[in-house]
């Protein structure tokens, strides 16, 4: 451990002042117990005390003085030096494969379960971090690129398992019809998603369709084309939901105002004619 020249001067200083205080004492105790010597030995103490209390004294003075050392000695040296040293490393941004990592496992999450608002707008900050606008975009309308991970260091995209693979193509057609009432509500031209989302596995839709509407009633067809994740598809699905919905924002997710089908439920691979009935306005 080292001391400094303050710390030192200090002590040196607290010395000084025993001993000064000790002949003082020994001055006046001396006076009242022998009266005889008390000259003579007052003298003496106060011939030896006075330099050495007024030496304290002056280096006390010192000490308080805007002259004398702040303590920047070696030890304070040092931690500048780690702070310096430190700072550095915490303002460097992370390798970019350590990005990517995160970017990998923040994107199967996504696919695999879903997410909040403040999750997907994470993957839109960390893709404008990694200069990468289109998928800003897709993120912020909770779309996953299509091409999911193939940007992220070499890491394995996810792939089908071998049920789905073999499982036949599935394919969802029919027709997306407008209600009489809300007619006066739409104008043409406005967009129309048509989704289809599995009942047993939560998160992204297995299906979208997006395009824009000129007149009613409007035929779709949905399959493994039009899947927004690699390996989650309509194939893959069992059991899904299928709606319609026309988006006066143009947005993927659902925006008060926007207009609204009835829900229906039905077996991936089933070939029956659906119609979907625009018929309320989501509030």
């Amino acid at each position: 451990m080292s001391i400094n020249a303050r710390d030192l001067s200090w002590f040196v200083a607290g010395i000084l002042s025993a001993i000064a205080a000790g002949f003082v004492l020994r001055a006046v105790l001396t006076r009242l117990g022998e009266r005889r010597k008390s000259g003579t030995i007052l003298k003496l103490s106060l011939i030896l005390g006075a330099p050495i209390a007024v030496l304290a004294i002056v280096l006390f003075a010192w000490l308080v003085s805007p002259s004398a050392p702040t303590g920047t000695g070696a030890a304070a040296g040092d931690v500048t030096d780690h702070a310096a040293a430190a700072a550095p490393q915490a303002s460097a941004p992370q390798p970019a494969g350590s990005m990517n990592e995160l970017l990998v496992r923040l994107e199967r999450r996504l696919a695999a379960q879903g997410g909040t608002d403040a999750d997907w707008e994470l993957l839109a900050q960390t893709y404008d971090y990694m200069g990468r606008p289109a998928d800003v975009k897709r993120a912020r309308s909770h779309h996953l690129p299509a091409t999911l991970g193939s940007d992220s260091a070499g890491a394995p995209a996810a792939e089908p398992s071998t049920a789905s693979a073999s499982a036949a193509a599935a394919m969802l057609e029919g027709t997306v019809e407008l209600a009489d009432a809300l007619k006066s509500q739409v104008p043409a031209g406005v967009t129309l998603f048509v989704v289809a989302k599995a009942v047993d596995a939560p998160g992204p839709p297995v299906a979208v369709m997006r395009t824009t509407i000129s007149q009613w009633p409007m035929r779709f067809s949905l399959d493994d084309a039009n899947a927004m994740v690699p390996g989650r598809t309509l194939s893959s699905a069992g059991a899904v939901t299928v709606e319609a919905r026309v988006s006066r924002s143009g947005m993927a997710t659902p925006q008060p105002g926007d207009l609204q089908s009835v829900v229906v439920t039905l077996k991936s691979h089933d070939r029956k004619s659906l119609r979907l009935l625009i018929d309320h306005v989501i509030g």
